[in-house]
């Protein structure tokens, strides 16, 4: 009798513990809080290429709304806010979603810096969705769910949840029009 009353607490306990670890996934690396570290500067992405392409996102927040496959000052969707917002800034950035996932390099989410794209994916077997990283836990990003450009605090567990990874845009495989 013994034996099973150890046995089972050793399998309550076993229990509790996996329970309380959240399973792990190929891309929690980049899902570290942003509370842990503090940001560090890349030599990949020059910051006044993002910081102006945020400046420009920031200009559009309650003001352009967001309609599918556009991308002017009036209505964006994702990808067209960051493809404008970093086309201001004088970058050339692809049009979807899924071709700015290979515009750079996966950064930790704690070093995350202001200009870093930020996917999402909703639903399993859903699309991906990209934010503009703002800086001090905010995005922005063209929400088709409240049908404008919005700013959100990304440490909400809604974002924190859906994160997939961030990416630090690398702008010399881009092209700069800048000096």
């Amino acid at each position: 009798m013994y034996f099973w009353i150890g046995r089972c607490m050793i399998f309550a306990a076993l229990l509790g513990l996996l329970s309380a670890s959240p399973p792990l996934r190929a891309y929690d690396a980049m899902r570290t809080p942003l509370s842990e570290k503090p940001p560090e500067t890349s030599p990949e992405t020059p910051p006044e290429f993002g910081l102006a392409a945020v400046q420009t996102a920031s200009q559009l927040v309650n003001v352009a709304r967001y309609q599918l496959g556009t991308s002017s000052r009036r209505a964006v969707d994702c990808s067209g806010l960051v493809k404008l917002s970093y086309e201001s800034a004088g970058v050339k950035m692809p049009r979807t979603t899924e071709a700015l996932l290979h515009v750079g390099m996966p950064v930790p989410q704690a070093t995350a810096l202001p200009g870093d794209l930020l996917f999402y994916r909703f639903r399993r077997s859903g699309r991906l969705h990209v934010a503009l990283y703002a800086g001090a836990g905010r995005a922005i990003h063209a929400s088709p769910r409240h049908d404008r450009v919005r700013e959100i605090d990304i440490r909400e567990a809604r974002w924190q949840k859906h994160l997939v990874t961030v990416i630090r845009p690398m702008i010399d495989h881009l092209t700069a029009d800048r000096d």
